[in-house]
């Protein structure tokens, strides 16, 4: 439900205590390594990805907790649990992990910021206890090559899956294929393996997409990417059995096809990221403003230099961070670039 359950709380702490004792500690370190990808080529494994579960359940816990922080009024232990949301998950982004990690370090990071939005709420905390927070989100900015060394992690671990001699394919779906293709052309069983699957050839087609994904992704916010036409499209395995009739390599097609479903879904998410984090900053010096002041400014410039070095900037048009007195909130003119004075809702990446 939605109504707040002290006991259930109470208790939701109490089971994951240990659990947010290890999350405390890697807040504190300076970076962040999953075992398996500081050697991926000999190494990875891919069960090793049922262990994000743990840490997205943890990741849950810590918001709890520090919303249960707040309410004891214990407000300066429940931002440090935000901020530990921060770091932690800016650390795993930074970690050169593959996709899969990276994203579960932005939606950590995501997470603690609208945290601390949270707190900000009904914080008594004052300016001097508020203002350390500022510097704090604004150096965990998402950066650019992160998104970039995801990319080139799944691009090592996938090529390495990709043994000429042995016919090793990364998953089921290609070795699925291969026997279905064999079922439904019998006539053709004779045909070699390599007939099918050609490794050389599609690590030269894969390192071809993952240049054009990379770049596509590193694309500035301000500036409208070109969608890849492969984005919008769903692989057909029945397309393939027609192609293996004329076509050489259709299983390395496939599995081209179906790794590459990646359009600028990332650059968005990065963007968005991005401007929650201006955004946070901006809330913390409002707050302290109105602390100060009894209301709100009528403009972001008159948080410049007490409480913010400078207004951070909307990273979709390189200005500043748009703001509206009237209706409350501060906005960003979003991926159509177009200033339509914000709203307000429940979804964020919508305002």
């Amino acid at each position: 439900g939605t109504a707040w359950d002290q006991p259930v709380v109470d208790d939701a702490i109490a089971k994951n205590a240990e659990a947010l004792g290890y999350f405390a500690d890697a807040a504190k370190k300076s970076s962040f390594q999953y075992p398996g990808y500081a050697d991926p080529l000999n190494s990875y494994d891919i069960t090793k990805f049922q262990s994000f579960g743990g840490v997205w359940a943890t990741t849950r816990t810590a918001v709890l907790n520090a919303a249960n922080l707040q309410k004891q009024g214990k407000e300066g232990d429940a931002f440090q649990q935000a901020l530990h949301l921060i770091h932690v998950g800016a650390s795993i982004q930074h970690s050169q992990g593959p996709m899969v990690t990276y994203l579960v370090g932005s939606n950590m990071k995501i997470l603690g910021m609208q945290t601390i939005q949270r707190l900000l709420m009904d914080t008594k905390l004052s300016k001097i206890d508020l203002a350390p927070y500022i510097t704090e989100v604004q150096n965990a900015v998402t950066r650019t090559d992160d998104i970039a060394n995801g990319f080139k992690m799944e691009y090592t671990i996938q090529t390495a899956y990709l043994d000429d001699s042995s016919f090793q394919i990364s998953g089921d779906a290609a070795q699925k294929a291969f026997l279905e293709i064999q079922q439904w052309v019998p006539w053709r069983a004779w045909v070699p393996k390599s007939y099918y699957f050609q490794p050389h050839k599609i690590i030269a087609e894969v390192t071809a997409e993952y240049r054009k994904v990379v770049s596509l992704n590193s694309t500035p916010c301000t500036e409208t990417p070109q969608q890849p036409s492969y984005a919008s499209t769903t692989p057909n395995i029945w397309m393939y059995y027609v192609r293996s009739y004329f076509l050489p390599n259709a299983i390395g097609q496939f599995m081209n096809e179906m790794a590459f479903h990646y359009g600028t879904e990332l650059r968005t998410r990065l963007c968005n990221e991005n401007f929650l984090n201006g955004a946070t900053q901006t809330l913390i010096a409002l707050k302290e403003f109105s602390q100060d002041n009894g209301a709100l400014p009528i403009s972001l410039t008159q948080l410049v230099p007490i409480y913010l070095p400078s207004v951070p900037l909307d990273p979709y048009d390189g200005k500043a961070i748009k703001y509206s007195a009237e209706k409350k909130i501060v906005y960003s003119v979003g991926s159509d670039h177009v200033d339509n004075g914000g709203s307000t809702g429940d979804d964020w990446q919508k305002m």
